[in-house]
Parts: C-alpha cells; structure tokens; sequence
C-alpha cells in the first residue's frame, strides 16, 4: 500500500514536470550505447539513437510484493545495432543480469544485436550487473504503465552457435524516456 501511494505521489508530481510544448521535447531522444570485447572483437562500441516518438519503455509492477519490471525493446535494422533489456526491480534495487528467463521475477537480462565484419550477432547476458542511474513509472493502469530509465550494464554474453556457447564482454548504457 505505501509503495502504491509513493507511486501514486511521484506520478502525480512527475506532470508537473511534463513538457509542455514540442519545443521542450525535440532533443530528447532514446539512446544506447555498448563496447563489445572477446573472440576477435575488441573494444568495438556501437550507439544508437532513437526519436522520443518511437520504442519507449514499458513496465510492469506488483507494488505489494515490491516488483517492478521495465522492458524496452531498440530493434536491430538496416545494419544498425539494436538492443532488448528487461529489468527487473526488487524492492526498488535493479537485479543483476541472468540468463534469459521471462517468468524469472529475481533477474535482469539484455539481448544485444549487432553486425561486425559482415556476420550479425546476436548476444544473450549470462552474468553481469546493472546500476539504475533513474527510473520513473508514469502508471496507465494498477499493474503497468510506461517507463523512463537510465541504466548501465556490464557483464558476461555470450553467442550460442549451434553447438557451443561463444563468451564476450559487454558494457553499455541504455537510456529511455517516456514517450
């Protein structure tokens, strides 16, 4: 109940922070930002932009158990890297980074895509941490809403091909702001 109070009080504060005219939200712009080490790639960083207008955050929260989760989906196109995250939030600490589990309500995991040297990856977190620089829910209904967000990452991927997982280093940030 506190925390859906608290949620209740930030979101009612958050508005009147909102922008107001398109002026004061031309230059915002979702973004991301990773270096790639391992295998052959070293030091490799990719970086993107998206328009405010398009792939916001997405969330997902049990305030009575103290659970949040922020999803944002950047795709990968046209030769440009793209990038999946899915954040979980306990208690409001961000959970260190796991292999893929959607039901999993105690890890985080991001999903980088990527080409380099002709050859497109594709890279799933293992083990890893996450540092929450910000996070704001604006809520839509009792159990979701959307997402503002700025995380860094840094942890172990690795490239499954078939028949042997193929390990990397990965760091970056994603930020991501309501839109």
């Amino acid at each position: 109940m506190l925390v859906a109070f608290t949620l209740l009080i930030l979101s009612a504060c958050k508005k009147d922070d909102q922008p107001n005219t398109e002026e004061e939200t031309s230059g915002k712009m979702q973004t991301f930002t990773f270096t790639v080490n391992g295998n052959g790639i070293e030091n490799k960083v990719y970086e993107r932009e998206y328009p405010l207008e398009s792939h916001g955050g997405l969330s997902y929260f049990e305030p009575q158990n103290g659970y949040e989760r922020i999803t944002a989906l950047l795709p990968h196109d046209e030769g440009k890297p793209g990038m999946k995250v899915y954040f979980v939030y306990l208690n409001d600490e961000i959970q260190p980074l796991a292999e893929q589990e959607f039901n999993n309500q105690s890890t985080s995991n991001i999903e980088v895509i990527f080409e380099h040297a002709g050859e497109i990856y594709q890279l799933q977190s293992t083990s890893g941490s996450c540092i929450s620089h910000s996070m704001e829910i604006q809520p839509f209904s009792e159990s979701s809403g959307k997402s503002s967000f700025n995380v860094s990452f840094s942890g172990q991927f690795i490239k499954y091909d078939g028949s042997t997982n193929i390990p990397y280093e990965i760091e970056g940030e994603i930020e991501i702001h309501e839109n």
